[in-house]
């Protein structure tokens, strides 16, 4: 079980092509700056996303739209989903 919640996982631990919708960004002290570029870039709660690759190191791509990020694996930790059969319909980066 995750702090944020009950029902979600974190992305590190998705296999590639799963899909889900970020259920929380957890923040601490040391991560607001990662927190805030990420959002930047799109990445927030509400927002589909896809696993596409894992990378060196235990990171991974993931597709959101058109656009692709690579993720180091203490960012994943810190991105919980729910997987797109549990996910209720919300808006994707296109919509927001």
């Amino acid at each position: 079980m995750n702090e944020c919640c009950k029902d979600c996982v974190d992305l590190h631990a998705c296999q590639v092509g799963t899909s889900g919708v970020i259920s929380c960004v957890l923040r601490t002290e040391e991560n607001l700056a990662t927190v805030r570029r990420l959002a930047e870039l799109g990445v927030r709660r509400g927002i589909v996303l896809t696993a596409v690759q894992k990378t060196p190191g235990g990171g991974r791509v993931i597709a959101i739209g058109d656009s692709r990020l690579a993720l180091d694996k203490g960012t994943l930790q810190n991105l919980h989903i729910r997987t797109t059969a549990e996910a209720p319909s919300t808006p994707t980066a296109a919509a927001s």
